[in-house]
């Protein structure tokens, strides 16, 4: 808004003097953040519960710990180029799961064994003695590095006898289900000869209150988190309450959690039944499926393609849909029958989970992330059921109170014709103009739509008990993901007949 009114040039001045204040128009630059937050291993340098962005993956493995949770999920997301996203460690609590690998005999060969998605190699012949294989295997598992991908292991590895014993570097339950296979698709000297155990369960999921806690007032947009049991959630819901977190009209500093579970068909349907929150989203994967990568990685790998266009208000990003979009590093679960179809991908959305499929070329692909949002006041409600809704909320909303704030501050509350132009004062119309110009702005960004409903519809008044409070009605309609196209291809043996 253009006037001449000054901050900071003096009304009553006499001495002569040509000068100039200098004040920013106000411009409005986005800045969405994304924090990880996850266990470190023991030899991690950083402190807990304290948001570090690092320089690169390399520093991120030397704050978070060769092979932790924290440094594969923030690897992912680096190599998937998701910006802007930071680190924060949590401890863990409990117990270690324990698996027992055995070397029974010797066979001429390469054996292979692939943990958590990663594939380990030996070199075995059958003059060696078992010992001397699970020697050399565990010698493997602990200095595993790609040096392609920078992958490394969560477990580490000690020999006794013909038993390889690996140990998770991490407490808790978070390592149940995480796939250790002997490869069967390629000649491997390991089958029929080495005997995988049955898991010694890990106990324990960590008490996030702290972390949580330490998160300050900076744009922490999307928190990835892999741990989605009940006293977690609960503690996310607190954390972006309505009326009390942040997303409270007196704090206003938004935020959305993504969490992730593996279970049975069943164990997630019950857990998304009893879901219903804006604020939290949560990824799957299936038992049984011979899902290589374990959950933390899912997550990471499902979020990664989706966190740039999340934080994107200016290129239409946050209205984007997601079919198709590839989870690079998810690998496609062995067993074909636990891909879920567009029936199961149907259902889970309805309940608020969020789904992908793989592609004809067997790849697994996003198909459409959601809310756990199912209901308000009690009755069935799909406002929020998408993701982009969120996004758009976070980023459209930030940038009107900006522009407001922008134009605005520090001003006279006036009536329509009582003050001179110059004066630095605001009426509702000029808010209301203010208000229909950034809406059409979002508009034109696909952010939201129709600024002729806005325009028309748009109430600025003066509160009756409160000369110095301006009420506004801004009803929004926010832009909407293509998510179906649904064609009648109705075949004639002759001619189409006139419409």
């Amino acid at each position: 808004m253009s006037n001449a009114g000054f901050d900071t040039i003096p009304g009553d001045i006499v001495a002569p003097i040509i000068t100039f204040e200098v004040n920013s128009g106000g411009t409005f630059t986005n800045e969405s953040r994304g924090l990880v937050i996850a266990p470190k291993s023991t030899d991690g340098t950083m402190d807990q519960n304290v948001p570090y962005f690092p320089a690169n993956r390399s520093e991120a493995r030397q704050l978070a710990g060769k092979g932790s949770i924290l440094s594969d999920m923030y690897r992912r997301f680096s190599l998937r180029n998701a910006l802007n996203v930071w680190m924060m460690s949590v401890a863990d609590v409990g117990t270690a799961q324990q698996v027992t690998v055995t070397i029974n005999t010797a066979a001429t060969g390469t054996g292979r064994i692939q943990i958590a998605g990663q594939m380990v190699t030996v070199g075995t012949d059958v003059d060696d003695t078992p010992a001397a294989i699970a020697t050399a295997l565990a010698a493997a598992i602990n200095s595993y590095y790609d040096p392609l991908t920078e992958a490394e292991l969560p477990y580490t590895a000690t020999a006794a006898s013909a038993v390889v014993t690996l140990t998770a570097r991490h407490k808790g339950v978070i390592f149940e289900g995480v796939d250790i296979w002997l490869d069967d698709r390629n000649a491997n000297s390991f089958i029929g000869n080495v005997t995988i155990d049955t898991p010694t369960a890990g106990a324990g999921d960590p008490n996030l209150s702290a972390p949580l806690a330490a998160i300050d007032e900076n744009n922490w947009d999307w928190i990835y988190i892999p741990f989605s049991d009940d006293a977690n959630f609960a503690r996310y819901e607190a954390l972006l309450s309505d009326v009390s977190g942040r997303w409270a009209w007196s704090k206003q500093l938004y935020g959305h959690v993504f969490t992730a579970k593996r279970g049975s068909t069943a164990e997630i349907t019950t857990y998304l039944d009893a879901k219903d929150t804006r604020h939290v989203s949560t990824v799957f994967s299936f038992t049984a499926s011979g899902d290589a990568t374990p959950i933390w990685g899912v997550l990471a790998e499902q979020m990664a393609p989706l966190h740039n266009w999340l934080s994107d208000g200016t290129g239409g990003g946050v209205t984007r849909a997601h079919d198709g979009l590839p989870a690079e590093g998810h690998k496609t679960p062995r067993v074909r029958a636990s891909w879920p179809d567009y029936n199961l991908r149907n259902t889970l959305l309805k309940l608020g989970g969020s789904v992908w499929r793989v592609n004809n070329a067997d790849k697994v692909v996003l198909s459409k992330v959601v809310t756990h949002h199912k209901t308000e006041n009690d009755a069935p409600d799909a406002t929020f059921r998408d993701i982009q809704s969120i996004a758009q909320l976070t980023y459209g909303l930030r940038r009107i109170r900006a522009q407001l704030a922008f134009e605005h501050s520090n001003r006279i509350a006036a009536d329509d014709d009582v003050l001179s132009p110059d004066l630095p004062a605001s009426t509702t119309r000029d808010v209301e103009a203010t208000l229909v110009q950034t809406y059409t702005e979002l508009v034109e960004g696909g952010v939201f739509r129709n600024t002729q409903a806005f325009t028309e519809a748009v109430r600025v008044t003066r509160d009756n008990g409160n000369p110095n409070r301006y009420n506004i009605f801004a009803p929004i309609l926010r832009g909407v993901p293509l998510d179906i196209i649904a064609a009648n291809a109705t075949i004639y043996q002759k001619q189409i007949p006139a419409a």
